[in-house]
């Protein structure tokens, strides 16, 4: 059984989603672009964002009434279900056990010992649709690969990214310091959209903790309640990408059913 949402991603401010690469003389820091040259979140960072931001919700116990539901849903009891963040992601290696070991020792203690989880995100594009991401890729595609491409159109395109530059200063007397000037590529804001399935796997972490035979409606209820959960810790990610001390990566998060 799955269920289809959209997740929204609406950014306020300019943005910077680093590639790792620079541009020689241009900026030092690029930001990843689909092979159209269009912005976009790659799915494992929006992931890894929204896992932060439920964490931090259940953390605070703002999540406790879900996972009694769920626990009473499922035929498990509340305190031997696992939280509702390693349920819907799966296991969270990062995390150190109960005895203090080193990360590396629990990581090699669980690698062979782990659950996925019931959420598959895909990447965050241009395009609430299939058909609408599809039509801006291609017109990406088209103006990079184009030798006679419209000139509106291209500076349209080219439109969707700036450079900041920044320095470093001498206290008092407020002069760069020398080889301290970098320049990032920025994006401007957009709205971006990552499609989302939440699916009842077999090989799931929760699949382990569920002590009798669910219904379809049941299974229904026990997918709504993650739904649920996550939207209530949606309102906690409110910037991404990297200087968000600096302004950059003011957002919103929104999700509604496909």
């Amino acid at each position: 059984m799955t269920t289809q949402y959209k997740l929204y991603i609406h950014l306020h401010s300019y943005w910077h989603a680093g590639s790792g690469v620079g541009d020689g003389p241009g900026a030092d820091a690029l930001v990843v672009k689909t092979p159209g040259e269009l912005p976009y979140l790659p799915g494992r960072t929006v992931r890894g964002l929204i896992r932060d931001a439920m964490h931090t919700t259940e953390e605070m116990g703002q999540l406790d009434e879900h996972h009694k539901k769920i626990a009473y849903l499922i035929g498990e009891e509340a305190p031997q279900l696992p939280q509702l963040t390693d349920l819907l992601f799966g296991d969270d290696l990062s995390r150190t056990s109960e005895k203090q070991e080193s990360a590396v020792a629990a990581q090699s203690k669980h690698r062979y010992n782990t659950y996925e989880g019931i959420i598959d995100i895909r990447d965050a594009r241009l395009g609430d649709t299939d058909e609408l991401r599809k039509q801006w890729e291609e017109w990406g595609r088209r103006l990079k690969s184009s030798k006679n491409a419209d000139r509106d159109q291209l500076l349209a395109k080219r439109s969707l990214y700036h450079s900041f530059s920044s320095t470093a200063l001498i206290p008092d007397i407020r002069i760069a310091l020398p080889h301290t000037l970098r320049t990032i590529e920025v994006t401007v804001p957009v709205k971006l959209c990552a499609p989302i399935t939440f699916a009842m796997s077999y090989s799931s972490k929760l699949q382990t903790h569920i002590a009798k035979d669910l219904s379809t409606t049941q299974k229904q209820q026990v997918l709504q309640c993650f739904v649920e959960a996550l939207e209530h810790s949606l309102p906690l990610l409110r910037t991404l990408g990297s200087h968000r001390n600096r302004g950059l990566g003011r957002c919103s998060v929104s999700m509604e059913t496909r």
